[in-house]
This record gives C-alpha cells, sequence and structure tokens, in this order.
C-alpha cells in the first residue's frame, strides 16, 4: 500500500512517498522517501524554436524519415537512428503519426511486413546450413517448423489484403 502527500511549499517540487515493504519473515517495514519532479527537463525544452511549432518539427522529420527509407532501411532501423542520433525516443509523439505510417503516406513502406521478412531470413540461412550438413535432422525439423509458420502468415496477410494473393 503506498500513500502519498504533497509537501506544503510547492517550489520543492517533490512528493512524500510513504512505502511499506514487507517480507515474509519480517514484519511490515514503513519508510518515507521524496521523489523530485523533473521540471528542469521541460525548460531546456522550451528554448528550442522547434519545440513549438510542431508542423516544422513533423514535417523534417518527415523528410528524414523518408530520406533513411530511400537508403534502403527499415522502419525499425529508421527509428534506432533517429532515437540514437537525433534523440527523438517516440516518432509518434514528435510528428503524430507512426514511422510505417509516415511511410505508407509517402509510398515509401516494405512490400512484406517485418515478422514475414524475418521468417524468410531465418529459412534462407537454415537451408544454407543444410547445404554443408546434410545430415542435421534437427534442423530438417526446424525448417519445416518455419515454413509452415511462413505459410500461415502468408495466408493471414493474403486474406487481409496486406500481400497480392499471387504471393509465393
Amino acid at each position: 500500500m503506498i500513500t502519498t502527500g504533497f509537501i506544503k511549499n510547492p517550489s520543492l517540487a517533490a512528493k512524500l512517498v510513504l512505502s511499506f515493504i514487507s517480507s515474509p519473515h519480517e514484519p511490515l517495514v514503513e519508510f518515507a522517501r521524496y521523489v523530485f519532479y523533473m521540471h528542469h527537463a521541460f525548460h531546456d525544452f522550451c528554448n528550442d524554436p522547434f519545440f513549438w511549432n510542431p508542423l516544422i518539427r513533423s514535417h523534417s522529420h518527415g523528410e528524414n524519415i523518408c530520406k533513411f527509407a530511400k537508403k534502403g532501411l527499415t522502419p525499425s532501423h529508421i527509428g534506432v537512428i533517429l532515437h540514437d542520433s537525433h534523440g527523438i525516443a517516440q516518432v509518434k509523439s514528435v510528428t503524430g503519426s507512426k514511422i510505417l505510417r509516415i511511410l505508407k503516406a509517402h509510398r515509401l513502406a516494405p512490400e512484406i511486413s517485418k515478422d514475414l521478412y524475418h521468417l524468410i531470413k531465418k529459412v534462407v540461412y537454415i537451408r544454407k546450413h543444410l547445404e554443408r550438413n546434410k545430415k542435421d535432422k534437427d534442423s530438417k525439423f526446424k525448417l519445416i517448423l518455419v515454413e509452415s509458420r511462413i505459410h500461415r502468415l502468408a495466408h493471414y496477410y493474403k486474406k487481409t489484403k496486406k500481400l497480392p494473393p499471387v504471393w509465393k
């Protein structure tokens, strides 16, 4: 059980949290701690002109996303690059839409989904392995399982019209 109470001085910007810790072999212990809010992080963003104009912000990041997609990067790789180099944790919070939807709007989305792509990649890797190791029975069995997973997923995507009906 956690009960909270605010400190009377609001300039401290902290919250008093009373927590209870218990263990099966020990009695109930109560302790108090202060949790400080991070108001200073918000003030750093206030000085940035792009923070206050979401149209400029979203447009420039949309161009970056399209530029990365034209280089052949997947949406997940684009998200990692934007997170690491541009400091964008969630693209949706900045632009208002997800990376894949931005790519679909610009007609740059990948033809097959990420999960189907990785399953096909896994099958190619297993087949290369089986060319070198023909007696590996376990890999043959795993290949059958992964291929059946691909067929089930492809059937679903054909039914929902995310793949063309003649895709194999």
